[in-house]
């Protein structure tokens, strides 16, 4: 603007006539010049740019102008912005995205930080993710703002379920889906995943009938009968829930990687290929699927691509035990005992509960004539034995009969510690001091627990409740 008002000036220059014509109205000659009416300035020079700035009480008005104007520009955008992420968000739980769906919510609470809206579902996400902690730090940021929503309530009730409580809110859940809450579905699942994780088969199987019954194609309800189906050993059962699942929707990864690894451990490679081809193209660093990738090559008698894809993890994670075990156990079976040693060994030492690792470890040193170092290993192997098997009857028979039994809770929580399942394990023996403050043996496998980890205040804390003082 300021480069084009030279040019204007003159041509206003211009258009003033040398001689005014005779017909104008002028200014009696006896007319002091001083009282002639001057032309208006042209508003194109008014707020021309070289304007603005000789004036600077205009200047300040246009810019107080534009700013008004921007913000409620800003303001819609950034309501647009919320919105189309909240709506996305919604849509992707709907369907099961979680990963997705939890994107889209903290795209939307850098804008809104304390939006129930979005915090709430953002919980759900979380929730469903088993990242228990952080569900419930969103939700207390929407109880310290917004105390008393019932949407904050239940989430916060479903959230007690999965973690341990089912058995203090089941009721509640009930009446709720009684009353045909349109919440149902993550009602039924979150009682389902509390079910599952109590031990409470029969219950569960019944939450699902009744979810299924109401919803059968309801894809979450399917995955959950299928892993339900796979501990009850009905495999044919497990796997025609996970098929359903995938017909309804492809993009449902953890059905896929279920259904896959089950189809593996029935020696069906040949339908197990596709589904993880197409799941470490889109997860490339999926640990987990590169091994039933290479478990899956190995079935189909390549052992050269299975040893290959072993090798390329364990150059990118030396130290991830489960293709330490597969890998050891390819050398043994090739006659490799050197490299088969070195590497179950360190799987042993980075698993020590690893069952597998050890049994293949002990034939290894069988096969080189270490019938020595063989034996040493025979004690570990049994205990480890025990220890699984002790988990299937508390989990499969005595946990149905007595899911309040703070012995039970407390012996599965030292085996889970044992086995290097801490989160697990500590959870067990916090809801055995539930039921019983005063439990001696679980106040002393805390303390046990805390003091190999040096952390002497909580260990001093929990040695008290045993009866050990400080």
């Amino acid at each position: 603007m300021g480069g084009d008002a030279p040019a204007s000036e003159v041509g206003a220059q211009q258009a003033v006539p040398e001689r005014v014509p005779d017909s104008a109205a002028v200014a009696s000659p006896s007319t002091p010049a001083s009282t002639a009416t001057p032309a208006p300035s042209p508003v194109w020079r008014t707020y021309s740019l070289r304007g603005l700035v000789r004036h600077p009480g205009r200047l300040f008005a246009v810019l107080l102008l534009l700013v008004l104007c921007a913000i409620p520009l800003a303001v819609l955008g950034a309501h647009l912005w919320v919105s189309h992420h909240v709506r996305a968000g919604r849509a992707a739980l709907e369907r099961y995205h979680n990963e997705e769906a939890l994107a889209h919510f903290q795209a939307a609470l850098k804008v809104r930080p304390t939006d129930p809206a979005t915090l709430v579902p953002a919980a759900r996400a979380l929730r469903r993710l088993g990242a228990y902690g952080e569900a419930e730090r969103y939700l207390e940021i929407c109880q310290k703002e917004h105390s008393g929503d019932d949407d904050v309530i239940l989430e916060q009730i479903l959230l007690r379920a999965e973690q341990g409580g089912v058995l203090e809110v089941e009721t509640y859940c009930h009446n709720r889906l009684d009353s045909g809450d349109s919440d149902g579905p993550a009602i039924y699942e979150a009682l389902t995943r509390g079910y599952l994780r109590a031990f409470l088969w029969t219950k569960a199987k019944e939450c699902l009938a009744r979810w299924l019954d109401q919803s059968p194609d309801d894809v979450q309800a399917l995955q959950l009968q299928g892993y339900v189906k796979n501990e009850q050993h009905d495999f044919q059962g497990s796997l025609d829930c996970y098929r359903r699942a995938l017909q309804i929707d492809p993009e449902q990864d953890g059905a896929r990687m279920h259904l896959a690894e089950e189809l593996l451990d029935l020696t069906q490679a040949e339908e197990a290929l596709p589904h993880l081809e197409y799941f470490t193209k889109l997860h490339p660093d999926s640990s987990r699927a590169t091994i039933a990738l290479a478990r899956c090559h190995d079935q189909l008698g390549d052992s050269a691509q299975a040893n290959q894809i072993l090798d390329e993890l364990l150059a990118r994670q030396p130290f991830y035990a489960p293709a330490l075990s597969l890998r050891g156990q390819f050398a043994l079976r090739a006659g490799d005992l050197p490299e088969a040693e070195k590497l179950l060994r360190k799987a042993c030492t980075l698993e020590p509960r690893n069952l597998d690792a050890h049994n293949q470890l002990y034939l290894c040193l069988v096969q080189d004539g270490k019938t020595d170092e063989a034996k040493e290993l025979e004690p570990k192997i049994k205990e480890i034995e025990r220890d699984l098997q002790r988990v299937q009857d508390i989990a499969h028979v005595e946990m149905a009969r007595a899911p309040n039994d703070p012995n039970l809770m407390q012996e599965l929580g030292a085996i889970l510690l044992r086995a290097g399942t801490e989160e697990e394990g500590l959870r067990w023996l916090r809801e055995a001091l539930k039921v019983d403050p005063g439990h001696a043996a679980a106040h002393k496998t805390l303390a046990d627990y805390y003091q190999k980890k040096g952390n002497v205040t909580e260990a001093a804390k929990y040695r008290k409740g045993a009866g050990g003082g400080q």
